[in-house]
């Protein structure tokens, strides 16, 4: 298959889960993974078992891509939600402080990780990052959770 074409079969297999097809789903992605797949398909592949609820397959790709590309804030981001889904909060933890050590203002990354520290009791140093994330605009894509972020902010700033 093409890369536009595997990207297709990525993009069906996910159309199949929302429409609670699951299975049919999870066998597209299968056989879509044993194709050779470039980055972005395996990143675009990752989520696919993340949202289906898969985090060990996800961690399995996301893993590779880590290693491909260490420099990369989203992919230690994602490779953090996975472990988060495992109930490995540890591992989550350490992947989401990769991703902001790596780009600070990368709100997914900063929001997890931040959400994290304020359930542990670490308001401080939750707040200290939000306000990190919060320093310059964000991408557009990200204004729902720039406002969340913001939201949180708030709260801490409360409870102080």
């Amino acid at each position: 298959l093409s890369s536009g074409k595997m990207g297709f079969a990525i993009a069906r297999a996910a159309a199949e889960a929302a429409a609670g097809r699951r299975a049919a789903s999870l066998e597209s992605l299968t056989l879509t993974e044993g194709l050779r797949l470039n980055r972005h398909e395996r990143h675009l592949l990752s989520l696919a078992y993340q949202s289906l609820g898969e985090p060990d397959r996800c961690i399995r790709l996301m893993e590779g891509l880590t290693r491909e590309q260490p420099s990369e804030a989203r992919f230690w981001s994602d490779l953090g939600v996975c472990a988060s889904m495992t109930g490995g909060k540890s591992r989550a933890m350490e992947c989401f402080d990769k991703a902001v050590k790596l780009d600070p203002l990368f709100l997914p990354a900063a929001f997890s990780l931040g959400a994290m520290l304020a359930q542990q009791g670490r308001a401080d140093e939750a707040l200290r990052l939000y306000e990190q994330a919060l320093s310059k605009p964000s991408a557009r894509d990200w204004a729902g959770l720039r406002g969340r972020i913001e939201a949180e902010r708030k709260t801490l700033r409360r409870q102080r």
